[in-house]
């Protein structure tokens, strides 16, 4: 989610410009902030102990981190 955002970012970014690029960025930022609501919005909704699912959620968020910078770097 977090990737493909950061695709569609991008590719705004780059191709588009003046009013349309703003328009574009602020509707992959409304739509990725949306899908990351409903997302947590659902992990909290299970009921698994933090234990045990800590250490995934650190390594698929330090992974999202690599993944931004090295889309924003290319």
């Amino acid at each position: 989610m977090t990737a493909i955002a950061l695709l569609l970012a991008r590719l705004a970014a780059v191709h588009l410009k003046g009013v349309a690029a703003a328009v574009a960025l602020a509707a992959v930022a409304l739509i990725w902030a949306a899908a990351a609501w409903l997302t947590a919005r659902r992990v909290r909704a299970i009921a698994t102990p933090a234990g045990r699912s800590l250490p995934a959620l650190v390594a698929l968020i330090l992974l999202y981190c690599v993944m931004g910078t090295l889309l924003l770097m290319s």
